[in-house]
């Protein structure tokens, strides 16, 4: 039957020889991508290497998300594509799919310039009285950040599964408790050396969803520095 329908059975999508999927795909498609490596090339990645668990036709939830930075090296942000569609029709905090019409956020964070500091104008320069110069490089985070936001930036992005803590009666809780997180942080952690230690975007995506009650994220990539959270203290007021 499959066969005179065109279809192709990949455990929790059947997806047509004709490229027209029956359930939308939560990464590139796992062929034509990269063919070659064992990441994309995943029949089971679409439901988190689990068809039986975790099947997500429509990709309402919140979830994990991860790309490459650099060779070797993937970056960890927090996607929501909120089941309550009409709450955040007008939330500003949110911006709408053009190719599903969906409304979501995303919740990740970067190195940025720190807070400038004052210096008397006789220390550099006799013109100005006051001049502000950038002292440290800061973990930053925002909402929608163009690399975690537009996936045509990185093509190869794929998702990881978040459950919602129990504590949470719904969706909505779960996502305005992410939000009441992110807004305590004050963005004045110092940013990781690469190949060193302290904490990057990776440690803030995992302490985010630790903060609120949920797992960390585990990437089948290397994630430098996601087993070393952001402290919840940095989450509260």
């Amino acid at each position: 039957m499959m066969r005179n329908l065109s279809l192709v059975v990949l455990g929790v999508a059947l997806m047509t020889t004709k490229g027209v999927a029956e359930a939308r795909w939560l990464s590139v498609d796992p062929v034509q991508a990269q063919p070659n490596s064992p990441i994309t090339f995943n029949r089971y990645h679409y439901a988190a290497n689990n068809p039986y668990k975790f099947t997500d036709p429509d990709g309402r939830e919140v979830k994990g998300q991860y790309h490459q930075v650099v060779p070797g090296a993937y970056h960890l942000s927090i996607r929501v594509t909120p089941d309550n569609q009409a709450a955040y029709k007008d939330d500003p905090r949110f911006l709408t799919d053009s190719a599903t019409g969906q409304r979501y956020t995303t919740f990740g964070a970067g190195p940025e310039l720190g807070n400038p500091v004052a210096f008397p104008s006789s220390l550099i320069f006799p013109i100005q009285p006051i001049i502000k110069i950038p002292t440290a490089v800061n973990l930053v985070s925002n909402n929608n950040r163009p690399s975690d936001a537009e996936r045509s930036t990185h093509p190869s992005s794929n998702d990881l599964p978040v459950a919602m803590p129990s504590q949470y009666a719904n969706e909505d809780q779960f996502i305005g408790a992410l939000f009441s997180a992110d807004a305590n942080y004050k963005d004045n952690v110092p940013y990781g050396l690469p190949g060193g230690t302290g904490y990057n975007s990776n440690s803030y995506a995992n302490g985010l969803l630790q903060a609120v009650g949920a797992q960390p994220l585990v990437a089948p990539v290397r994630t430098p520095l996601s087993d070393n959270p952001l402290p919840k203290k940095d989450f509260e007021k």
